[in-house]
């Protein structure tokens, strides 16, 4: 049995992507909390590789600091954005399972938001610790297991398999990097929230960020009126004052190759 007939297909993660490439930067709030977090106190001082760039909102960051970046992602609409239009930046469309870079030759590795797409964090953990130079750093930060929780028992108010991706355990992650020989000096989960005033403005912004992408197909029907009334009225309990919440629990994970 292939290891990845379980994950998303790659083709439509990109297609998923690609179309939400335009509105991406307006809704992924999280996403770039998330990122600041993640290159507090980061010094990049040899060739950098970014996996899962996006829209380079962090890659043009990076940029500014090292004179080299490489900058990964599945969606070629993506690599199309403006910020990663530099001459220190390297762009290539790839995914994270097969990383088409030399072995040993990065000295510095970040990823935000892009690796919970992966069916185990077993095989990227192989090429993260194949491509790092020696003494090379890792800056990786993922929504694991717990986030959306709101969004999916509403959803299991409504029916029995709720349409929301799967997240791999936190624990899954570091136990992977350690397998690779390489050493964790920062492992820590904190929940990031995100705040709408009704389901369909949260069901719109997880559209913006291709964040509706599953690990199987979509089933006709999915978002029929029925079915979306159901889901407003299981949401409803969760409203605060800030209005409905969006749950992300977020991995971090630093460390580097001895």
């Amino acid at each position: 049995m292939n290891a990845h007939a379980d994950i998303p297909d790659r083709m439509r993660i990109a297609r998923r992507f690609g179309a939400a490439a335009a509105d991406y930067d307006r809704e992924a709030l999280a996403q770039r909390r998330s990122a600041e977090r993640l290159l507090a106190g980061a010094v990049f001082d040899g060739r950098t590789l970014d996996i899962g760039c996006g829209t380079g909102w962090m890659t043009e960051r990076i940029a500014s600091l090292t004179a080299e970046v490489v900058a990964l992602d599945i969606s070629h609409a993506m690599l199309m954005s403006a910020p990663l239009q530099q001459s220190n930046i390297r762009r290539i469309q790839a995914d994270a399972y097969s990383l088409p870079v030399a072995t040993g030759s990065v000295h510095h590795i970040v990823s935000n938001f892009a690796l919970q797409w992966l069916h185990s964090p077993e095989p990227f953990a192989g090429e993260l610790s194949r491509v790092l130079h020696p003494a090379g750093t890792f800056r990786l930060a993922m929504p694991v297991d717990g986030s959306l929780r709101e969004l999916r028992q509403a959803w299991l108010d409504v029916e029995d398999t709720p349409p929301i991706n799967r997240f791999l355990s936190a624990e899954s992650w570091g136990i992977a990097c350690q397998r690779q020989g390489l050493v964790l000096l920062k492992w820590e989960v904190m929940p990031m929230y995100q705040y709408y005033p009704t389901v369909r403005d949260m069901l719109r912004a997880l559209k913006s960020i291709g964040a509706s992408e599953t690990h199987e197909p979509r089933r006709s029907g999915l978002w029929g009126k029925g079915k979306l009334q159901a889901l407003e009225a299981a949401m409803e309990p969760f409203r605060t004052v800030e209005g409905l919440p969006l749950r992300y629990d977020v991995l971090q994970i630093q460390g580097y190759k001895p």
